[in-house]
């Protein structure tokens, strides 16, 4: 199944994502994001030093 129906792929042009854990798994994935052009929010419960 296609994510967006044919016609609309430049419809929504603004991308915003939020990762929630900053393990390395989210962090690959924010990155990734935040490098394709997407508003990022990384969020992550345990303080880091």
């Amino acid at each position: 199944m296609a994510l967006l129906s044919p016609g609309i792929e430049g419809y929504m042009t603004e991308r915003r994502v939020i990762v929630i854990g900053g393990g390395a798994a989210g962090l690959m994935a924010a990155g990734q994001a935040a490098e394709l052009g997407a508003e990022t929010l990384l969020l992550e419960k345990m303080k880091r030093p």
